[in-house]
């Protein structure tokens, strides 16, 4: 992910690839990074509504 966050996707993708040898497209990077996107977004709002919960 971090990688994700300073490259390009193509880049990232490429780094994947020869690191793992797994491929995967830029495209399929790009859907992996909106995907944990929303796991944090959902996680910081259950987090957010157990803080005002305990207000």
């Amino acid at each position: 992910m971090e990688n994700a966050s300073i490259v390009s996707y193509r880049n990232a993708a490429d780094n994947v690839t020869e690191l793992s040898g797994q491929s995967i497209s830029h495209g399929g990077v790009w859907n992996v990074v909106q995907a944990l996107g929303e796991k944090v977004k959902e996680d910081e709002a259950e987090l957010v509504k157990a803080v005002e919960k305990n207000q």
